[in-house]
């Protein structure tokens, strides 16, 4: 399976920032891994969630440090979150 990088932004409780979301998701494809990210979301009770974008990831080694262990935990589990707050 690929690891899907998926951009989101949505509401995280009890704060009404909206805030930005990288989901790196492993799936069988691209669908998969944007219904895996809403899902991961909606777990933790995030609202006004919505999609802007979702790339595969075709070379790992490309990938910034700063994701590495977002990736490590895509491998592991499934899923890694990095979550920015914007100013």
């Amino acid at each position: 399976m690929s690891i899907f990088v998926v951009t989101l932004e949505g509401r995280e409780p009890p704060d009404p920032a909206r805030l930005t979301v990288l989901a790196f998701v492993e799936a069988p494809d691209e669908a998969a891994a944007e219904q895996g990210a809403h899902a991961a979301l909606a777990e933790r009770q995030w609202s006004d969630v919505r999609w802007l974008r979702t790339g595969e990831v075709t070379d790992e080694a490309a990938v910034p440090e700063d994701f590495s262990r977002a990736m490590a935990s895509a491998r592991r589990f499934g899923l890694g979150l990095i979550i920015y707050e914007e100013p």
